[in-house]
C-alpha cells in the first residue's frame, strides 16, 4: 500500500545518505600528503610527467596550425561551458550577427578575436552534432577551476531571477533558495542533522540531502544547469567528436583552451598558435586576473592554503572536492588536450587545483566514488 511504500522509500533514502556520509568521513579523514611542492626540483619533475600526460591525449600528427588559421574555410565549434568565462570568450570570437548575448556584448566590449574562424557555439543541451564533425576539426572551449566554477554556478543558480532552473527542478529551489553557499557546503552536502530547516519531516530532508549531492555531482538530468552540464559532459562532446572522425577517416579532433584565471595570456597563445605554428613557452609564473571566485592569495609556513573568501573553511572545500572527483579529471584531461596551452601553465592550474583538493595531484584518478 502507499504507506508501506512511503516507508520504503524514506529508508532507501536514509541508506544511502548513511552510505555516503560513511564515504564523506572516510574521505575528509584522509591524510593531507599530497600537496604538491613549488620547489625547482618538484617543478621539473611535473612538468616531464605533463609532457607524457600530454602525449597520451593528443594526436601524435601535429596539426599545421599557421596554415589551418589561413584556410577561410576552416572554422572551430565553441565548447560553451557554464560559469568558465564562456560568454566573455564568446563576444570575442562571435561576428556581432550571430552573438546571442548582445546587450552583455556591448556592455563589456573588447576587441574582436579571429571571427572568421567562428562556426558554431555548442551550448548546453544544445550539442555537438554529426554534421558538425563532419565539417569542424577544431574545438575551442574555456577552462576554470571546478571548485570555484561550482560555487559560481550555484551562487547563479539559486537566484530567484532565474526561473526557467527554478521551473525544471523545484526542488532544488524548494530545498535550498534559502541556502548562501557556505551553508550548502557545511550541510547540505554533509548531510548535517542540523539541516533540519529544508523540509518538515525526515523524508523531506532525506530528499533534499539527496538533492544536494545529485545537484552537485550534474545527475539531476531534468535540470537545466551549468552543473549539469559539467566538464564530463563538454569532455564527452568532445570525444564524441574524435569518434566519428575517427570512424570517417577524417584528421583527428583537436582541442584549444581559455582559461577564466589567465585569459588574456590564452587568447594571446591560441593567436602565436596560428601566427607562427609553434606553441609559446613560458619561463615565468602566468599573471592571474581578477575573474576567479575564491583565488589563492598566499601560503603560510606550513603550507595551508588562504584563501580570499575566509568563510569558507578548508574542510568544506574538500567535501566539495570528494563529490567533483569525476569531473576534476574530466578538467584535467581538458587541459592535457588542449594544444595551445604550454607544460608551465597547465602545472599551474594543477598547484592551484592541489591547495584546494589536496588529492589532487598531476596524475588522473581511477578511485572516485
Amino acid at each position: 500500500n502507499v504507506i508501506t511504500i512511503m516507508k520504503t522509500n524514506a529508508l532507501l533514502l536514509f541508506a544511502l545518505a548513511s552510505t555516503t556520509v560513511l564515504s564523506i568521513i572516510n574521505f575528509l579523514n584522509s591524510p593531507e600528503n599530497d600537496l604538491l611542492s613549488s620547489d625547482a626540483s618538484s617543478v621539473a619533475k611535473y612538468t616531464s610527467r605533463i609532457h607524457q600526460l600530454r602525449s597520451e591525449y593528443i594526436a601524435p600528427l601535429p596539426l599545421d596550425w599557421k596554415q589551418w588559421a589561413q584556410d577561410i574555410h576552416k572554422k572551430w565549434v565553441f565548447l560553451h561551458i557554464g560559469k568558465a568565462g564562456g560568454t566573455t570568450i564568446f563576444c570575442r570570437i562571435a561576428p556581432p550577427a550571430t552573438q546571442g548575448f548582445n546587450f552583455f556584448c556591448r556592455r563589456n566590449a573588447k576587441a574582436p578575436f579571429h571571427t572568421e574562424k567562428y562556426g558554431r557555439r555548442a551550448h548546453m543541451d544544445n550539442q555537438v552534432k554529426r554534421k558538425d564533425v563532419e565539417l569542424y576539426e577544431v574545438y575551442l572551449t574555456g577552462l576554470r577551476n571546478p571548485i570555484t566554477r561550482f560555487i559560481s554556478a550555484f551562487n547563479y543558480e539559486k537566484l530567484r531571477s532565474n526561473k526557467w532552473i527554478h521551473k525544471k527542478e523545484p526542488t532544488f529551489y524548494k530545498c535550498f533558495h534559502s541556502y548562501s553557499i557556505e551553508k550548502f557546503l557545511n550541510q547540505g552536502l554533509l548531510l548535517s542533522a542540523n539541516a533540519s530547516s529544508v523540509g518538515n519531516s525526515s523524508t523531506d530532508l532525506h530528499h533534499c540531502q539527496t538533492t544536494a549531492i545529485e545537484f552537485t555531482r550534474g545527475q539531476i538530468k531534468s535540470l537545466q544547469s551549468h552543473v549539469t552540464y559539467n566538464f564530463e559532459y563538454y569532455e564527452q562532446q568532445f570525444l564524441f567528436a574524435s569518434q566519428i572522425r575517427s570512424d570517417l577517416g577524417r584528421s583527428p579532433a583537436r582541442l584549444v583552451a581559455i582559461a577564466t584565471e589567465t585569459m588574456a595570456q590564452d587568447f594571446e597563445s591560441i593567436d602565436t598558435l596560428f601566427q607562427t605554428g609553434k606553441l609559446s613557452v613560458s619561463t615565468t609564473t602566468t599573471k592571474k586576473n581578477n575573474n576567479t571566485t575564491a583565488t589563492i592569495t598566499a601560503m603560510n609556513a606550513n603550507n595551508r592554503i588562504k584563501f580570499n573568501d575566509t568563510t569558507i573553511q578548508q574542510s568544506e572545500y574538500k567535501t566539495l572536492c570528494y563529490h567533483l572527483c569525476r569531473g576534476i579529471q574530466a578538467y584535467k584531461r581538458l587541459m592535457y588536450r588542449s594544444e595551445n596551452l604550454n607544460k608551465e601553465h597547465i602545472q599551474e592550474r594543477i598547484l592551484e587545483l592541489n591547495q584546494f583538493c589536496p588529492l589532487e595531484t598531476i596524475e588522473l584518478r581511477n578511485d572516485c566514488d
